[in-house]
């Protein structure tokens, strides 16, 4: 829905609504699942509003300020209708069918974001200034809960009972936006055939977790968590410069160049996720069915860690399933059951730097484009040749982070230069 008023011949305000309804009865993972083990897709609120206000205070001055939010809010892994809080998911491994219930927690998702925004612009023949700002607030909310408080799944090898998969549930977890926050500045100005386009840019961005809990569980207790402030805090400056040359005064020949720091885009709660310590964990352990009910008993206490009233069965662990790549360099020491022999998992990775604390060198690329535009009785022929990374920089833009010998060793770098032609007919 989109709506428009003017209010003047100077003032206009307008507004936009996007609802989407993604509504899946039946969502099923890979394989041979009964109606059942289907989970429910529901778009709790799912939409991108916007309201904009643009005022045309003199010839010469324009004035807009605008808001907007984008809501994904949707839940997965809900169970059907007919299942009842004891069933009980069901999995087997080696003919991937699916049975009794939902395999995995309910999944409920709330990311929210909030942007204000307003400019400025000063626009004369010669000269064309224009300020503003964009701020950005929000959170990132995710529940997982099992069905019934059962938090497992029962796993099978060809119909044969051998394993449950049990689950740190119920978790809560939230990370927020303290601020988004970009400062900007930019101007046009005209000498002759010369036309200079300065800009600044003050980037602010700041998220944190705060504090939270997650009650207790069948295998865990209530767990709770202070808050970690500057997840990251980072305070950049972007300066750019671009120049414009009219060759012949008749503006179909230009020089261009254009020179700026442009920083790397980072999703809304990302960093901090990564590194919250409240995360969803999950543990393959031991099940034979001694007494043939079908039914997984045992304590299975203690996860991460020993395991009590049965045996482990092997080594999987996935602490960090939910996480996201980290921008920054780390460097992470693999300690294994070599150093401690009593480790009930595999392995653990230690951090041995700050996380966000130190990053790669900042890529510097120069490209070049030549561009001719003629016309032809009715049709317009633009040609261009372009040149990327002229002087074939080979900037490194990732590197082994694994302590020992091959730790810093690139794994990839900068494009190396290339030429490119290309051309446009229009008519």
């Amino acid at each position: 829905m989109r709506l428009t008023y003017q209010a003047s011949s100077r003032h206009k305000f307008a507004a936009y609504l996007d609802r989407i309804v993604k509504f899946r009865g039946h969502e099923c993972a890979a394989g041979f699942p009964t109606a059942e083990a289907c989970g429910i897709r529901s778009p709790k609120r799912y939409f991108t509003a916007q309201a904009k206000y643009t005022g045309t205070i003199t010839s010469s001055l324009l004035v807009e300020a605008g808001w907007s939010e984008n809501d994904e809010t949707y839940s997965t892994g809900e169970n059907q209708p007919e299942t009842t809080l004891t069933d009980i998911g069901r999995l087997d491994r080696t003919t991937t069918d699916r049975w009794g219930a939902v395999i995995g927690p309910y999944y409920f998702r709330e990311p929210d974001r909030h942007t204000f925004s307003g400019a400025m612009s000063y626009v004369t023949g010669a000269h064309a200034l224009k300020v503003g700002f964009q701020l950005g607030k929000g959170s990132n909310h995710h529940q997982r809960t099992m069905n019934g408080g059962i938090d497992l799944y029962q796993e099978y090898l060809n119909k044969v009972p051998a394993s449950v998969m049990i689950h740190n549930t119920p978790q809560e977890t939230r990370e927020v936006i303290k601020y988004d926050l970009g400062i900007y500045a930019q101007d046009s100005l005209r000498f002759n055939r010369l036309t200079v386009n300065p800009g600044l840019r003050i980037e602010l961005f700041n998220t944190y977790v705060p504090a939270q809990s997650s009650p207790a569980g069948q295998f865990v207790p209530a767990r709770s968590f202070d808050k970690i402030e500057d997840l990251p805090s980072w305070n950049d400056i972007a300066p750019r410069l671009g120049v414009v040359y009219d060759v012949f005064g008749d503006g179909k020949t230009a020089l261009k160049a254009h020179v700026g720091k442009y920083m790397r885009a980072f999703s809304t709660v990302g960093f901090a996720a990564l590194y919250n310590p409240n995360v969803i964990q999950t543990d393959r352990r031991t099940w034979s069915d001694l007494n043939g009910d079908d039914i997984a008993h045992g304590s299975w206490q203690g996860l991460p860690g020993v395991p009590t009233g049965t045996n482990r069965q092997d080594a999987e662990y996935s602490a960090a399933s939910n996480r996201v790549p980290d921008a920054s360099l780390n460097v992470d020491y693999n300690v294994t059951r070599t150093q401690i022999p009593a480790l009930t998992v595999t392995s653990i990775t230690v951090p041995l730097i700050t996380p966000g604390k130190e990053f790669l060198e900042r890529r510097n690329q120069i490209d070049v484009r030549l561009s001719k535009k003629v016309r032809v009785g009715k049709v317009d022929l633009s040609g261009q040749f372009d040149i990327f990374n002229l002087l074939n920089a080979s900037t490194i833009l990732s590197q082994t982070e694994q302590f020992g010998s091959a730790l810093g060793r690139p794994t990839a770098i900068l494009q190396g230069r290339l030429f490119a032609l290309g051309m446009q007919l229009g008519f």
